[in-house]
């Protein structure tokens, strides 16, 4: 081998790492380049909201030429079209007569100002941006409200700017400022920016960016890109195709790959080069092993180190030299034992530290993170397919590397993957049921335990944060408090069903923000008759309606402040089995509200049986009936499994004296099974076209090889046929069973979704329409009276349904049986416009459209 390409590629290699050394002893002022001017860096923004602010006036004004509006995407208005809520004629009071989207409603000073102007609103987790254009010649307005912040959009009012202009600058801009801006730290510069026709102002917070916040990231991308170019020159420029035909060469090159390997860890390269999702464990991660298994990144890393030790050693063995000793077949199928072993324990580390259920049926899992999951672990089969096959080719094969050896690979693989597949699946169904056993058991057979301590813990909280003279507690709205302190509380991080409620001094009410438990009038106080240590939890009947008995946990308790007394804090908990957080509906909204929990993978279905076997409580809409079988598995602690309806579940059964619980998580059918198998084969045979194939094609006269290849024998000939006939179909078979099963799902889901508006539209209208009984007497008048619509009602309505129901009158909602998502921002007030006219002016009997809910598709359906 030629020393000079050596010498030039170590040389190469020797001076980047030497810049990156250089970049780690420099001061941070040099890599943070000059520091921008704040004057004119806060004149580039001001110039820059203008153009924004006009730029939502032209988009709003467009209504009033023609609705619904063309609006026409461009340069200077796509940001704003993709935060757009909707858009809505309005009369001069306000009220919309035309809508298209969600519009938000008008702010309460909407009259106090004409023309053009805009507000920028907070709405519990939601902040929104409300412009108004007009009036026209007939005297319309048009209101366009555009999200700042939201579950979906973060960045608020900055995220609209180029952002080149925060660039070294460490920007806040915070609407509605005050006349008096409080303290303002040192070095930072504070402008209000006001767009005409008294605007909402917005206070601009301006401060150069900390020494060392661009260096850092310099010095990491410096080592990261040093870390790549020493990858590749080893791998390319050492010429380790011949070096491992010898034992000195083969020592050499696992040496190289454990230690390139080993260096990518040290020096965390994907953090700073991929996505937070492939570089961290938010999906899969292990610390055992330092950050061999850290995250899918690091996975992907550690199962390419494991194919090209597979692949170096496999040409070892294949040299005439190695083949001729007795020892060469016996080492061969020693490290193809051994690296079976080692890739069915990665399978398992992979299926119990999995957040996700990986490669279902169920959503493209090929285009996020699960994707480096499962490369990671097909590049270790690969390497375990390529020794195996060695072992089926005869010995007068010639050099592995060639496409008539692939053939052998090729099938090995299949058969490891489709096994593979399925024992992850098995596998993760397991772990499914292990942390049922271990996580979700004890929150079970603890709940009301367990809610008493959350209940307690946040009144402790929201007394300390009164109290505490350096809070700034009494600085928000009153109006807010309740939804602020509830989404930082014990009682939301557990994700309980509860409220919380603030009262003044003469005990009225200023604020109440409830998950699922609607405003409730009752007695409170006074004040100095309440506790100021301990706060007193009693029992409080809780009925919707008066046909449904629950019972909620009360607690209330003074606040002061430097010792004075500023009012009343109530907080309640629903004491009932299905004020569990794991459930999935549950799971759904506490995500929509800012809650993300890190529970168990996958729907958790919950049934709940009295001491004679009547169900309590339960998820699914048939549950099953109790015959004693349940019970002796809770005694047994043995797996529980059965059909109810369409679905197959598996679970465990929990028993107390007076109570039965049922966990369960749906049993995957084997079409189910298949289909996820096949789709994890399919990406692997890409990867191994990728890894194996393509540079072999890509040389010159590669083509040429796939001829001789197939000219070589007859055998070649008949396996290169079975290939072929065995993948094609696959391929297909794999594409038929997800169209089948997720066309068959859509389907079921939105005729279920129809189904249940429909029984909910009947019971209101029976609900609310008077009974006419002949021969009523005066007296009996009042028990056949309408029912009120209210959200109490609802919330026995979603008892009866299994679903929640929202009723809107001319395009705005007026009860709710989750109140708390209109209350929080996340879902809007006003009806879609186009199912507006869709329902209630055609009159269409039902419509489904698709709503993003927590990170969740939902099927919502509408009926008049």
């Amino acid at each position: 081998m030629n020393p000079r390409p050596v010498v030039r590629v170590v040389a190469l290699v020797a001076a980047v790492w030497l810049l990156a050394a250089v970049a780690w002893f420099v001061p941070d002022t040099w890599l943070d380049g000059r520091p921008p001017q704040l004057q004119s860096r806060a004149d580039a923004i001001e110039i820059a909201l203008d153009r924004l602010h006009a730029e939502a006036i032209k988009i709003a004004a467009a209504a009033l030429n023609s609705f619904p509006p063309p609006l026409d995407a461009s340069p200077a208005n796509e940001i704003l079209l993709q935060r757009l809520e909707g858009i809505g004629i309005v009369d001069a009071d306000g009220a919309y007569l035309i809508w298209q989207g969600s519009p938000a409603d008008p702010p309460g000073d909407f009259n106090e100002t004409r023309g053009a102007t805009s507000w920028i609103e907070k709405h519990g987790s939601v902040s929104r941006w409300i412009v108004r254009a007009g009036p026209d010649a007939e005297g319309w307005l048009s209101l366009a409200s555009f999200t700042l912040r939201s579950q979906e959009h973060d960045g608020g009012l900055q995220a609209l700017l180029p952002q080149p202009l925060f660039a070294g600058v460490d920007v806040v801009l915070r609407p509605g400022a005050e006349d008096d801006p409080g303290t303002v730290a040192e070095g930072t510069l504070v402008r209000t920016w006001q767009a005409e026709g008294r605007s909402s102002p917005v206070r601009l917070h301006l401060r150069s960016a900390p020494a060392g916040h661009r260096a850092g990231r310099v010095r990491g991308l410096l080592v990261a890109f040093a870390v790549l170019l020493t990858t590749l020159a080893v791998a390319f420029g050492l010429g380790w195709r011949s070096r491992v035909q010898t034992n000195a060469g083969i020592i050499q090159a696992v040496g190289a790959i454990l230690a390139l390997r080993l260096l990518i860890s040290w020096t965390s390269a994907p953090q700073w080069l991929l996505a937070r999702e492939a570089s961290s464990a938010s999906l899969f991660g292990v610390r055992d092993f330092g950050r061999l298994l850290a995250s899918p990144a690091d996975l992907l890393l550690t199962g390419l180190a494991f194919y090209l030790v597979a692949v170096a050693l496999r040409r070892r063995l294949s040299t005439p030299a190695a083949q001729a000793g007795a020892s060469a077949r016996w080492v061969l199928i020693a490290t193809s034992v051994g690296g079976a072993v080692l890739v069915g324990w990665l399978v398992l580390i992979v299926a119990r530290n999995s957040r996700e259920t990986l490669f279902d049926t169920g959503g493209d899992w090929t285009t996020d993170a699960r994707l480096l999951v499962a490369a990671g672990l097909i590049l270790a089969l690969l390497g375990v397919a390529s020794l195996v096959s060695r072992l089926l080719l005869r010995r007068t094969a010639t050099d592995p590397s060639t496409l008539g050896a692939l053939l052998p690979t090729t099938l090995c693989f299949s058969v490891l993957a489709l096994a593979t597949a399925f024992a992850l699946q098995q596998r993760q169904e397991d772990a499914q049921l292990e942390r049922m056993r271990v996580d979700l058991a004890p929150q079970v057979l603890e709940q009301s335990a367990r809610r008493r301590l959350a209940l307690q813990a946040t009144i402790a909280e929201v007394q300390r944060a009164f109290a505490d003279p350096s809070a700034a507690a009494l600085s928000l709205d009153p109006a807010e408090w309740a939804f602020r302190y509830w989404i930082d509380s014990a009682l939301a991080h557990g994700g309980y069903q509860s409220s919380l409620d603030f009262y003044d001094l003469n005990l009225q009410p200023l604020s109440h923000f409830g998950y699922d438990i609607p405003e409730l009038d009752e007695d409170v106080g006074p004040w100095e008759e309440l506790p100021a240590d301990s706060a007193e939890i009693f029992v409080e009947p809780f009925r919707p309606v008066p046909s449904v008995r629950q019972q909620l946990l009360h607690v209330e308790a003074p606040l002061t402040r430097h010792g004075e007394p500023r009012g009343v804090v109530v907080a309640h908990v629903l004491d009932e089995p299905e004020n569990l957080p794991f459930l999935p509906a549950s799971r759904a909204y506490l995500a929509a509200l800012g809650q993300h929990r890190d529970d168990p993978a996958g729907d958790i279905h919950y049934v709940v049986y009295d001491a004679q076997g009547t169900p309590l409580s339960s998820t699914l809409t048939s549950p099953p009936a109790e015959t004693g079988e349940f019970r002796l598995a809770a005694l047994s602690h043995k797996t529980v499994k059965f059909r109810a309806g369409d679905e197959r579940l598996i679970g465990i059964a929990l028993g107390e004296r007076d109570r039965l619980h049922l966990l369960l998580v749906e049993d995957a059918a084997f079409l189910e099974r298949l289909a996820g198998a096949l789709r994890f084969l399919l990406t692997g045979l890409a990867i191994l076209f990728v890894v194996a194939l393509l540079p072999r094609l890509l040389r010159r006269g590669g083509l040429t090889l796939i001829d001789s290849a197939l000219r070589g024998s007859f055998q070649r000939k008949l396996v290169a046929a079975m290939l072929v006939a065995s993948v094609v179909p696959l391929i297909g078979l794999s594409l038929i069973l997800r169209g089948y099963i997720e066309t068959h799902a859509g389907h079921e889901l939105d005729s279920s979704a129809v189904s249940f508006a429909g029984a909910a539209q009947k019971l209101l209208e029976d609900a609310t329409a008077p009974l006419d009984l002949p021969g009523e007497r005066a007296e009996d008048t009042a028990a056949s009276a309408p029912v009120e619509i209210s959200d109490s009602f609802l919330l026995w309505l979603r008892r009866v349904v299994g679903q929640d129901v929202h009723v809107y009158e001319r395009g705005r909602v007026v009860a709710s049986s989750k109140r708390e998502l209109f209350d929080a921002g996340v879902l809007p007030a006003r009806l879609d416009g186009w199912v507006h006219r869709q329902v209630a002016i055609e009159g269409r009997p039902s419509l489904v459209s698709h709503q993003l809910l927590g990170g969740r598709e939902l099927p919502v359906a509408y009926a008049p």
